[in-house]
């Protein structure tokens, strides 16, 4: 089975420390906590992981190298507010990094899920990730989108599960 083209996305490391905040839930932070979680920041960047997956469609994929899931729960055992910290700055920087290359995303925004065809999932297992036919990664941070994006319940293969869609319906 062929692959898609993989083109390595490239990201400037800046440090959000909105987004954070309103991530975390957090109304203010201490000027040397701000400076731990953007040490902290910077650490998780490097991990992090995006490409373009193109053919005649085209894809977003961002993850976090899974390394820091087995990290997180780690620190969870002993500093569950670390662990917990860690956790922001992930799904934070995975924010940013969308919103970096799909400026139209936001945070009302949502991210289709593709498909998970085999065309798609041979790509994926040649980065060394997996994607279900259930439509998940087999990181827990980590996305994976079509180009360019759609921001609608029809075009995401997981819909019918959306925690998101069930609320708003609820």
């Amino acid at each position: 089975m062929k692959s898609l083209n993989i083109e390595p996305l490239r990201f400037t490391p800046f440090f959000d420390l909105e987004t954070y905040m309103i991530m975390s839930g957090h109304k203010r932070i201490q000027g040397h906590e701000a400076s731990r979680i953007e040490q902290e920041w910077l650490r998780l960047h490097a991990m992090l992981n995006g490409y373009t997956l193109s053919n005649s469609k085209r894809y977003l994929l961002l993850y976090l190298n899974p390394k820091l899931e087995q990290e997180i729960d780690a620190t969870a055992e002993n500093d569950p507010e670390q662990a917990e910290r860690l956790e922001t700055i992930a799904r934070t920087l995975l924010m940013v990094s969308l919103m970096d290359k799909v400026p139209e995303a936001g945070f009302d925004s949502c991210v289709p899920v593709p498909e998970p065809n085999k065309r798609l999932k041979t790509t994926l297992q040649s980065l060394g990730l997996d994607f279900s036919k259930t439509g998940r990664l087999n990181v827990r941070y980590g996305m994976i989108t079509r180009l360019p994006l759609s921001n609608d319940c029809q075009s995401c293969y997981i819909s019918d599960t959306c925690a998101k869609r069930i609320l708003a319906n609820g």
